[in-house]
């Protein structure tokens, strides 16, 4: 769910009228000096929800037998943009403008935060294939080569979102787990980790993630919610890697607990 106070900015960057408007009063709000300096802090909460935009086109997509690159290549420009083009129409090219780069180097600076939206907020699989061959055409990489300098802000970010869409997630982790060191060549690697456990891929990661959960805990700006969530998340987590997880990061999760426990007016904080 995009954050209240950003609500009012993206559906006004959607409007090709009044997205200037919105964006200085955004900036103003936000005690940004710039309206540069807002879209380069922000940009992440914004460009998800505006890349999960590319559904409004679904109808075209769906009287194709295929996805050609003909197509893709008109449904970005119209849709969020390249920066290919130049279509300043578009939500993304604009933002693009106030970013300082190029649209697609800016989508691919935030994947981080795009792909485990897109992993948990397509309906289906066949909307998730459309997403993502409409981010790699947007970005002009494969989804490969865009995850590496990101891989554990995106397993991070996709437990966060763990007790919402497990299938989903395990699903992308199963991917990631899949593809470990594709994008650097190692093709004989793919096939060893076709049947990969995503419990044994991410073990190594855990406490990276409990790290985040507990920064999130402690963060006097995140809303009780949002803290609920994690709490949530992090049930959901425990569970999924199961007793072999628990034992090699049970300090750290301990700690967590600790963390969670100490929480005043978050519903879920006295029953992990």
């Amino acid at each position: 769910m995009l954050p209240p106070h950003y609500e009012l900015l993206y559906f006004r960057l959607c409007d090709s009228s009044a997205r200037c408007a919105a964006l200085n009063c955004a900036t103003i709000l936000h005690s940004c000096s710039s309206a540069r300096r807002f879209v380069t802090q922000h940009a992440h909460h914004l460009l998800p929800h505006l890349v999960m935009e590319v559904r409004i086109f679904s109808h075209l997509l769906l009287l194709q037998t295929r996805l050609t690159k003909a197509l893709l290549f008109q449904l970005v420009r119209n849709g969020v943009g390249t920066g290919n083009g130049g279509d300043t129409h578009s939500p993304v090219e604009f933002l693009a403008q106030y970013y300082g780069k190029k649209s697609r180097h800016m989508l691919a600076d935030n994947f981080q935060f795009i792909f485990p939206h897109m992993v948990v907020n397509a309906t289906n699989k066949q909307e998730y294939s459309k997403l993502v061959a409409f981010l790699e055409t947007a970005t002009g990489l494969p989804l490969v080569q865009l995850m590496p300098s990101s891989r554990q802000k995106v397993i991070t970010e996709l437990f966060t979102e763990l007790h919402r869409r497990q299938k989903s997630v395990v699903s992308a982790l199963q991917w990631l787990a899949k593809h470990e060191g594709f994008d650097k060549g190692e093709r004989n690697k793919e096939k060893k980790m076709t049947q990969a456990d995503p419990v044994s891929y991410v073990l190594p990661k855990l406490l990276g993630v409990l790290g985040y959960f507990d920064q999130r805990l402690t963060n006097p700006r995140v809303s009780a919610s949002s803290k609920s969530s994690i709490l949530c998340s992090l049930r959901a987590v425990v569970e999924f890697v199961g007793p072999k997880g628990i034992a090699e990061v049970k300090h750290k999760l301990l700690s967590t607990f600790k963390t969670a426990a100490s929480l005043q007016g978050v519903p879920g904080s006295k029953v992990v």
